[in-house]
């Protein structure tokens, strides 16, 4: 199983049942053209609405596997299209799906990804993650094409930036700008996911595993991929 099996497996029954009642638009991400890149800085008077502003509820995950059903380059979107939002903005939750490689190192993955997804930077629009804490809060400027430029076209952009990392072979990604409970349903999963990052980084960045008192002492205990790798770290401390 691979590291983020479970919280995968929570989004697409979220994915499923949204598609069950209705709410749930699917397309392929080579449908549309992606939505053009340029770095932007968008100031609060440039914004024409927010999403997951810190009033807001927001989700944000990054996630792979080497074998569920998904990578298969699709866009999800649950609530309104961008240019059918009001001023006051919306909840917000962004979750790419990635299907992977079998082979390819854990810890190598996590961060090509990680900073692949904030290398991207698009027209009009400003995207602000806070990992820690699995939210994320956009502005669109009052000036971006929303009739062009979309979620659909954010998405494909998305899965075009991180197809390109070594060892991906397909992302999905989902848009949910809908109401609060929807947005509760990613939580708990987004959650875990991110415990699970922060583990991958801790086990990266500390050359002594220091087991006792660690805030992963439990995933590290429980999840194999992780205590592949905190064994190969115990490893290299006995060998010097």
């Amino acid at each position: 199983m691979s590291l983020f099996d479970d919280p995968i497996q929570e989004v697409l029954a979220f994915v499923e049942e949204a598609r069950e009642r209705g709410a749930l638009h699917e397309s392929a991400s080579d449908s549309a053209r992606p939505w053009p890149a340029r770095r932007t800085l968008v100031l609060q008077d440039d914004t024409r609405f927010e999403l997951g502003k810190p009033s807001a509820e927001s989700v944000f995950a990054l996630m792979w596997s080497e074998r569920l059903p998904i990578g298969h380059n699709r866009v999800w979107r649950v609530g309104p299209e961008l240019r059918d939002l009001p001023p006051s903005g919306a909840g917000f939750a962004l979750i790419p799906l990635a299907l992977v490689e079998p082979a390819t190192s854990t810890i190598e993955l996590f961060t090509n990804l990680r900073d692949a997804f904030h290398r991207l930077e698009l027209d009009g629009l400003m995207v602000r993650v806070l990992p820690g804490q699995q939210t994320i809060w956009c502005r669109v400027h009052r000036d971006a094409n929303l009739d062009e430029c979309g979620f659909h076209a954010w998405g494909a952009a998305l899965i075009q930036q991180l197809s390109a990392v070594p060892g991906v072979r397909g992302v999905d990604v989902l848009f949910v700008s809908d109401d609060p409970p929807s947005l509760s349903c990613l939580a708990a999963p987004a959650r875990r996911a991110g415990r699970i990052g922060g583990a991958i980084l801790k086990l990266a960045s500390e050359p002594i595993m220091e087991c006792d008192g660690c805030e992963f002492a439990d995933l590290c205990r429980s999840v194999a991929e992780l205590k592949r790798i905190r064994a190969a770290g115990l490893k290299r401390e006995a060998h010097g």
